[in-house]
């Protein structure tokens, strides 16, 4: 029992101090960002609007890929005392496509967008995601090939793998990493700017 509560114990102890979370560590919004100055256009309607119309616009829109979709998303970042995007982007939603309502919405919405917004519900409260898990494992189901949302629905698994499991955090995210049946549609800076702070999982 002593030898258990020991290794429990050193194992938080060394656990990265520096780093947070899979949602709130993992700035994969830097590949599309060169030095100190904010460059990316859509980045720049995030800085010049915050979360507006402006914002939830790119967001909803099929022309721009999902991997520059979810960077806004991870670029928009978190706050500790909560957000409420998904709401506001959910309605947004409705409102531009004309759904009867939000659940008419989410039924018929592509495996991409519903990824997109799993992953704004999940940075709205990292310390509850398993609504947002729920929505990523049905796009995972809708866009079977797409690693942009394989790694999604990975990221927020991990997550929740990190109340309990500290290896699953990395074995989930990995898995996607080693998947060749997936669409390369997340480029592979990306997947290395997430698998940095990952890879600090795989000795547990």
């Amino acid at each position: 029992m002593k030898r258990t509560l020991f290794i429990l114990l050193f194992a938080a102890a060394t656990l990265p101090m520096w780093a947070d979370s899979p949602l709130t560590s993992t700035h994969f919004w830097r590949i599309y960002n060169t030095g100190s100055e904010i460059v990316f256009p859509l980045y720049k309607v995030v800085d010049a609007d915050a979360w507006s119309d402006s914002v939830k616009a790119v967001l909803v829109n099929p022309d721009i890929s999902v991997e520059q979709r979810l960077c806004v998303v991870n670029y928009l970042g978190w706050d500790i005392n909560g957000q409420k995007h998904y709401d506001d982007l959910l309605n947004y939603y409705v409102r531009v496509t004309k759904k009867s309502d939000r659940r008419a919405a989410i039924r018929e919405m592509d495996g991409q967008m519903l990824a997109v917004l799993a992953y704004v519900k999940a940075m709205d409260d990292y310390f509850d995601v398993k609504d947002a898990k729920r929505l990523s494992a049905e796009a995972v189901k809708r866009a079977p090939k797409s690693r942009a949302v394989a790694m999604t629905d990975a990221l927020i698994g991990a997550q929740i793998a990190m109340d309990s499991n500290w290896g699953e955090v990395y074995r989930i995210c990995k898995r996607v990493v080693d998947d060749k049946r997936l669409d390369n549609d997340f480029c592979e800076p990306a997947v290395v700017a997430i698998m940095e702070y990952i890879d600090l999982y795989a000795e547990y």
